[in-house]
């Protein structure tokens, strides 16, 4: 439906994903015995400005108002209003009444979805926590005075440029776990260039969606493992990404492992009923949170950002002496088991990358990095001189 419009693949992917964890709600679950974990999700689009961000938050919003089983947050609030609007009762499509605190907050643009509120994020942080807290309610003390959810479940899409993305979060809320809970989908090309003045064989209709999209409102129960080798992918993988993990003022390399988890969760949903994690499923998963560590060292240090020189040179010696100059992302980490972790990778790659130096590469369920044809040479000619 949407392949003719010039908007990144990766956009409508996470609108999509967020569409189904706001539908879904608090119906299925991941138990890990310490905690349930449940698929809601904060994304945040960055990108230049013309890249049609717009479009892919449009999508999701129409998504989830044609199931109206939770309530929509749009255009510009303050962090009280939109808790007021939270907690008003509602009515589902059949006319009953809503179960719970269930909102859906989307935005084309992040730098006006809240007013200026020094407690917006902190209280976005701890209302994405607070469905962990099993028939409880969620309460708080505003500049308006005390507030009070009950069973609260959140979920949000929104977009900004990375000069908008960057004015208007403060350190606190980078370091303070805000950034930490957010998948931030980094894209700096449009998908395609259409002018679309001529009408495409297809365009998007929600109408089209409904009946999968109410199969998903409808789901419930707890998701299982679909074997051993299933277990141990995740359970190696997790082990690894922690080891390498040394430093990250974000948070987000000790949510990893559960972002893992929802993504795993909501892509599981798209494709059927089943609530299992297949092998494929969880590789699949394992590699969109794994793309998602430059973007955030990308929008939150700056692109370019100078990385430890020693680590870089480890970096290219390994691309150079590998197989057509090209290594996966995992083979690269172990590696260099000791020598940079996963977030000092991430900066190295961003650095390499806007410098041209290496190109990136999704394949499947795979990243690789490669050096482009000019580092090729240069390394070549260095190399003869």
């Amino acid at each position: 439906m949407t392949d003719e419009v010039e908007t990144p693949r990766s956009y409508i992917k996470w609108a999509t994903l967020a569409a189904i964890s706001a539908i879904v709600k608090k119906n299925v679950w991941t138990e890990k015995y310490a905690y349930k974990v449940y698929p809601n999700i904060y994304v945040m689009l960055v990108g230049p400005p013309g890249i049609t961000k717009s479009y892919a938050t449009s999508l999701s919003k129409q998504m989830v108002e044609s199931i109206n089983n939770t309530k929509v947050i749009s255009g510009m609030n303050s962090i009280e209003g939109m808790i007021q609007e939270m907690g008003s009762a509602s009515l589902d499509e059949r006319g009953l009444p809503v179960v719970g605190t269930n909102a859906f907050i989307c935005s084309n643009e992040f730098t006006n979805l809240l007013l200026d509120n020094p407690q917006a994020f902190s209280v976005l942080t701890e209302l994405y926590d607070a469905c962990y807290n099993i028939g409880n309610s969620w309460k708080k003390t505003l500049k308006s005075g005390k507030v009070e959810l009950k069973d609260p479940y959140l979920t949000m899409i929104s977009a900004s440029n990375t000069a908008h993305f960057n004015d208007k979060l403060r350190t606190v809320d980078i370091e303070g776990g805000f950034i930490g809970r957010t998948m931030v989908v980094l894209e700096k090309d449009r998908h395609r260039i259409n002018s679309l003045i001529r009408k495409p064989g297809r365009t998007f209709n929600v109408t089209e969606l409904k009946d999968e999209l109410l199969r998903i409102s409808r789901l419930k129960g707890e998701f299982r493992w679909a074997d051993e080798k299933t277990m141990s992918l995740y359970e190696t993988w997790d082990m690894d990404f922690k080891n390498q993990t040394k430093t990250d003022t974000t948070g987000t390399f000790r949510r990893m492992p559960d972002h893992v988890v929802k993504v795993a969760m909501l892509s599981a949903i798209a494709e059927g009923d089943d609530l299992i994690f297949t092998y494929p499923i969880i590789e699949r998963a394992i590699s969109t949170c794994e793309q998602l560590i430059t973007n955030i060292r990308s929008v939150t240090a700056g692109s370019g950002s100078a990385a430890n020189s020693q680590a870089i040179y480890k970096f290219m010696q390994d691309l150079i002496g590998a197989d057509g100059y090209r290594m996966d992302h995992s083979m690269m980490l172990k590696k260099n088991y000791g020598n940079f972790d996963v977030w000092e990778m991430a900066k190295i790659v961003e650095t390499l990358t806007q410098a041209k130096v290496i190109t990136m590469e999704i394949i499947g369920p795979r990243t690789y990095y490669q050096l482009t044809n000019d580092a090729v040479v240069n390394y070549l000619r260095g190399k003869e001189s």
